[in-house]
């Protein structure tokens, strides 16, 4: 099981959520299921635009954070950006 499958699986058993695909492109969504906020948002992109000298293309998570500890995370997590493409104080990619 890639990580990828292994989020939605959780996503799917924790939270019942399912994976929502409102654009026209490989690009998904989970939402909470009360107020139709998302809180993980998966995506192509190039590595290069998290701040990494690579082109590859990769599914990038971008995951809602409290900012209270988002500094921490992205500073003491290998791997884990300022949110992409998202507001930088309450994401992570």
């Amino acid at each position: 099981m890639t990580d990828l499958e292994f989020v939605v699986d959780y996503c799917t058993n924790q939270y019942g959520a399912e994976a929502e695909y409102p654009w026209d492109d490989p690009n998904f969504v989970f939402r909470h299921k009360d107020n139709k906020k998302g809180y993980l948002l998966v995506m192509p992109i190039s590595v290069s635009k998290l701040g990494l000298k690579d082109d590859r293309i990769e599914n990038v998570m971008n995951l809602k954070c409290d900012p209270m500890v988002l500094d921490t995370i992205t500073r003491d997590m290998d791997g884990v950006f300022p949110g992409y493409h998202m507001n930088h104080r309450h994401w992570i990619s």
